[in-house]
């Protein structure tokens, strides 16, 4: 009964108080949804080898020093020693194409691997055997997933699948599909191909014997010269995968962003669980004066906040549950492939969550009991101390939100900077619109396409909402050079707004600034640029310069050449007109593509500013928007929380400075003062906070922003003044506009 009577009151504690309830609750879901998101990616990253039984015996040959893996051909492994490993695993993983019959086909994650492949990284064999793949065979090796997307889960044993040059291969073995985050790879590989050569270079896996046998190989290779480089020395290393350093990349930071906006949600929620603790000073004395013992306060404070938490905690999975899914579904399909989740994992991590939730309450809770006692010792029914130090406690909590609101605002807004910058150095003749009304169509990975390239043409040709169009062949990088070339037909230039210096059907070269410098310094080219054309040599005179970027990261040199006709057409952009509905452009499109398109992959509209921005900023772009919207929300609810207190504590002396006369401007800055010094301190720490990161960022290329632009500064500051001043001023606008005489007659 007694514990029956603790649950009441705390649910009528909560009821009581709503609006606090709500705002803790929320504040705990939104923290925790994103917490669990986030950390879920560091997880896959960091753990995904670890569910091999073979895990404590893998291992990499690598550089010493270096994090990379040293090109080891296959003719070299009975050279060092086979007798310390049991297997070595060659692979490479790819996006390709794989048909099922003749008209239709299928773009998976295939991997092309050695038998060892198997033995190395073991899985469960569902259907078929393993023994039948072998080098430069026609068996391969598809999971339980492809045969449930492609095959309509029938019997696949026998299923002739074409790949590459029109070789047919049959399925040997169905395997159950391999852990997300295998080999540090987010992607999922459904289909497993015999390599054809160990010559090429690929990546590599030891299984060794036993874990001691890495120093003893160590050894060996340092002794002798297995390795073919053109570098004077290498220190080669064997590196147990379990041993490895942690490699803090995207992921970790990824749950860093995850960690700030759940310490967001739990400080809001814990700051009003303390406030309400100290509010209720005089109901602990009493229980205290009438017999009631430390424990039952405390099971009653627990069951209050083990109900918030529960709440929470169950919103969260149905958040995971129902709205994830709907966000990956609506997201491009190249940010799905990278974003693949799976909601088991997922919700396991938010249940672990929220019971550390739990035992964090729990410490909070006992520490809480401690102080007030102690307080109610001291000071009896009296609570100017206890007040006091619970303002200062939420104060000091308060520029903690806003500092996490300033951050991800200040991400936010650099990203979005980065990707106007990023912009504008691509293709600075088009505008931002114009660059989203030019349709991107990337049909370099797919076939049939192809053999109907003419027809196609003349089909968008024939569209209304067709203004112009142009078309590139092979783009590539001239590694020595640095140089990426682009091989482009005519009315390219119309498209993109490139003023043309030549007559139609005339050749061209045309270069941009950096490869223009490069040209004018070569004593050799006589303003020329050489273009080796399979083997022949080719002069070039440079017709004109643009202002264009290269695509390629690692090419800042761009060079303009003619299209010829023997030449597969890899990118197509068409200007639409002015006029044309984007609804009936992608339904046209989608209808048209469906011929050519592989199996479930519907067509997907791109645009020109879409691709020059990246998905990679999209996605992170994207991500800080959504952080900064959360955080924003519950620093906001956060303040709502607080000015609401302050102004039901001090009704009364409103009441009485209206009748003393004061104005609108008096109260707003009876309260508003204490806002302005939060405000200005979590700005302070945030801007110092920021630039440090901002320099140290760009010191060590983690991030490259432009901390010098006054925008990246301003519209942060901006921004979180008008969360704190819009939450602030409403609540005391309403208090200011009621009636003294009700005040005091209901006080």
């Amino acid at each position: 009964m007694l514990a029956l009577h603790y649950v009441k009151v705390s649910i009528r504690q909560l009821l009581k108080h709503k609006s606090q309830t709500c705002i803790s609750i929320l504040g705990i879901v939104a923290g925790l949804f994103c917490f669990s998101v986030c950390s879920y990616y560091n997880r896959v990253m960091r753990f995904g080898d670890k569910a091999f039984s073979t895990y404590e015996r893998l291992a990499e040959i690598k550089e010493k020093g270096v994090p990379y893996q040293l090109n080891i051909q296959g003719s070299d492994i009975d050279k060092i020693g086979p007798e310390s490993f049991e297997a070595v695993a060659f692979w490479r993983n790819m996006k390709d194409n794989l048909f099922l019959d003749e008209t239709n086909y299928c773009r998976v994650g295939i991997t092309l691997c050695n038998p060892d492949y198997f033995n190395v990284f073991p899985t469960h064999c569902v259907e078929g055997s393993l023994e039948s793949f072998v080098m430069q065979g026609n068996k391969i090796v598809v999971t339980t997933e492809f045969v449930k997307k492609y095959l309509a889960n029938k019997s696949p044993l026998g299923t002739s699948l074409t790949y590459g040059k029109g070789k047919a291969y049959e399925i040997a073995a169905v395997i159950e599909p391999y852990p997300v985050g295998m080999r540090d790879f987010i992607d999922i590989y459904e289909v497993f191909l015999p390599l054809e050569n160990l010559q090429e270079y690929c990546s590599h896996t030891l299984l060794l014997k036993n874990s001691d046998d890495a120093a003893h190989l160590t050894k060996r290779l340092q002794q002798g010269n297995f390795f073919r480089t053109d570098r004077a020395k290498i220190v080669p290393e064997v590196t147990l995968a379990s041993e490895e350093g942690a490699q803090y990349g995207m992921d970790f930071w990824v749950a860093v962003i995850g960690l700030f906006i759940l310490l967001a949600g739990m400080i809001n929620f814990f700051s009003f669980s303390f406030g309400s603790f100290v509010n209720r000073y005089r109901e602990f004395n009493l229980r205290f004066t009438l017999g009631e013992k430390k424990r039952g306060l405390f099971v009653m404070l627990l069951i209050e906040q083990s109900l918030m938490i529960s709440m929470a905690g169950l919103l969260t999975l149905a958040l995971i549950e129902g709205l994830l899914p709907y966000l990956f579904s609506i997201s491009p399909s190249d940010i799905r492939d990278q974003l693949t989740i799976d909601n088991e994992s997922l919700v396991r991590y938010a249940i672990q969550y929220t019971v550390w939730l739990l035992i964090i309450a729990v410490i909070l809770i006992t520490c809480s009991i401690w102080y007030i006692r102690r307080q109610i010792r001291a000071w009896g029914l009296r609570q100017k101390v206890m007040v006091g130090h619970k303002h200062l406690m939420q104060n000091v909590l308060l520029v903690v939100q806003l500092f996490f609101s300033f951050l991800f605002i200040m991400a936010t807004v650099a990203v979005q900077l980065q990707v106007k910058e990023n912009d504008r150095q691509a293709n600075p003749r088009l505008s931002m619109d114009e660059k989203k009304n030019i349709m991107v169509l990337n049909v370099r990975s797919t076939p049939p396409l192809q053999d109907e390239m003419q027809v196609f043409l003349g089909y968008l040709r024939s569209r209304p909402w067709c203004y112009k169009l142009g078309y590139i062949g092979c783009d590539w990088v001239i590694y020595s050079s640095f140089t990426e070339i682009n091989l482009v037909s005519d009315d390219y230039f119309d498209v993109m707004n490139i003023e043309k210096k030549h007559r139609a059907g005339e050749s061209f070269c045309y270069v941009n600034e950096a490869l223009m410098k490069t040209v004018e310094n070569d004593s050799l080219s006589n303003a020329k640029f050489h273009y080796k054309d399979g083997n022949q040599d080719v002069y070039y005179p440079v017709t004109g310069t643009i202002a264009m970027k290269s695509e390629s990261m690692s090419a800042s040199q761009l060079c303009l050449l003619p299209f010829s006709d023997d030449m597969k057409i890899e990118k197509i952009f068409v200007r639409l007109a002015e006029n044309a509905s984007r609804s009936q452009v992608l339904a046209d499109m989608k209808k048209e593509m469906s011929k050519y398109l592989p199996v479930n992959e519907p067509f997907q509209y791109v645009s020109l500013y879409d691709e020059q921005v990246g998905g990679g900023l999209r996605v992170l772009s994207g991500l800080f928007m959504i952080c900064s919207l959360i955080c924003a929300i519950i620093a906001a609810l956060g303040i709502y929380g607080v000015i609401y207190i302050d102004t039901s504590r001090r009704q009364k002396e409103v009441a009485i400075r209206k009748i003393n006369g004061a104005r609108l401007t008096a109260i707003y800055w009876l309260f508003g003062k204490k806002y302005l010094w939060i405000y200005s301190i979590s700005s302070l720490i945030s801007v110092i906070g920021c630039l440090f990161i901002f320099i140290l960022g760009n010191r060590y290329r983690i991030i490259q922003f432009d901390y010098t632009n006054p925008f990246l500064w301003i519209i942060p500051l901006v921004l979180v003044a008008g969360v704190v001043l819009f939450t602030v001023s409403w609540k005391i606008y309403r208090i200011a506009q009621l009636n003294p005489a009700d005040i005091i007659k209901s006080e």
